[in-house]
């Protein structure tokens, strides 16, 4: 299970100074994108999410969890 709760001071993304962050998690293989989900106008948002990925990858050498 992955949570991804908040993420604090993202880069400007946008004209207006803002960002649209959406999460993708990323284990081995598996990608789990939320970008159907982004949170409009956010530098700071907070996500509360929650997350299964199906498949043996307790034993992959990197996790990657990445606010867009």
């Amino acid at each position: 299970m992955a949570c991804l709760l908040q993420a604090i001071d993202l880069h400007p993304a946008d004209i207006n100074g803002k960002a649209d962050p959406y999460i993708v998690i990323r284990i081995g293989q598996n990608v789990i994108s939320d970008k159907e989900h982004y949170i409009s106008k956010q530098l700071n948002p907070v996500f509360g999410k929650y997350d299964t990925l199906q498949s043996a990858t307790f034993y992959c050498k990197s996790l990657d969890i990445i606010t867009l």
